[in-house]
């Protein structure tokens, strides 16, 4: 039987050990807080990550970016030879560094990033988008343990890409760094569907609501861990002047057509 660990238990974590259970899988968690008792009839807990790392042949990083170094730090004390190291983070540059700098070519190492999470994928994930960055595989061991998630990820009916943790970070500054930035926006504007609206609204809301339940280390980790995201806000906001700009102008020199317009008393 494959054994699986999972180190971060929060919404994420708990989703993606429910999707693995799917499989022939002994799957052990691990999170800094309690993990409720409800669990614990579904998986093993680990108390230390020492434990996680006797159990597990597969590991999944499903933590907050601002905690990588420290996690990985500890994990190297302990990690059996051969393991695979799956990077579960929404960024793939700084943890993807920190990872192999931290352990040598005794573990293998990959970035996955799975595009979606408990609420968009709450009534399936077939369809869906899981970008892939091999960091390093060094031996057939490795490799065989690689090619068994692979085929996981494939029996979940999800699409595989394959992409440099560069580009990834690229790509995701345009797509999840803006669409998370808009939706607390949204959030922040208190909108919410009206008796009257229109379906591009309720779009809007529902961008909102995807990403309202997201905790704020996700959010800023996507927003100011990702070196190419400050791009996009900057254009974003330098954008958003523009149009308010042009906006009120545009407003100002019509009302001063409508002054030339108004009739003048007779002298």
């Amino acid at each position: 039987m494959i054994k699986v660990g999972i180190i971060g238990f929060g919404d994420m974590g708990e989703f993606w050990a429910k999707l693995l259970s799917r499989f022939s899988v002994d799957i052990m968690v691990y999170d800094i807080n309690d993990i409720h008792d409800t669990h614990r009839n579904s998986y093993k807990v680990a108390n230390t990550l020492e434990d996680i790392c006797k159990h597990a042949d597969y590991i999944h990083l499903l933590i907050p970016y601002q905690h990588c170094q420290e996690v990985c730090t500890e994990l190297k004390n302990y990690i059996k030879p051969d393991t695979l190291i799956i990077g579960g983070f929404s960024i793939m540059v700084k943890p993807a560094k920190i990872i192999t700098k931290t352990f040598s070519d005794s573990v293998g190492i990959i970035m996955g990033h799975a595009l979606f999470g408990p609420n968009s994928g709450k009534n399936g994930v077939e369809g869906f988008d899981f970008v892939f960055s091999e960091q390093g595989i060094h031996n057939e061991n490795q490799q065989e343990k690689l090619e068994v998630f692979k085929e996981q990820i494939s029996d979940l009916k999800l699409n595989i890409k394959y992409i440099t943790a560069k580009d990834h970070d690229k790509k995701m500054a345009k797509t999840q760094a803006l669409m998370h930035l808009i939706g607390r926006m949204l959030d922040a504007m208190e909108l919410d569907e009206e008796e009257i609206t229109t379906k591009t609204f309720r779009d809007l809301i529902s961008i909102k609501n995807m990403v309202v339940g997201d905790s704020d280390d996700l959010f800023h980790a996507i927003q100011k861990s990702n070196p190419y995201a400050r791009e996009i806000h900057h254009s974003m906001l330098k954008i958003l002047k523009q149009i308010e700009n042009e906006i009120y102008m545009e407003k100002s020199l019509l009302e001063s057509d409508s002054e030339d317009l108004m009739p003048r008393p007779y002298s």
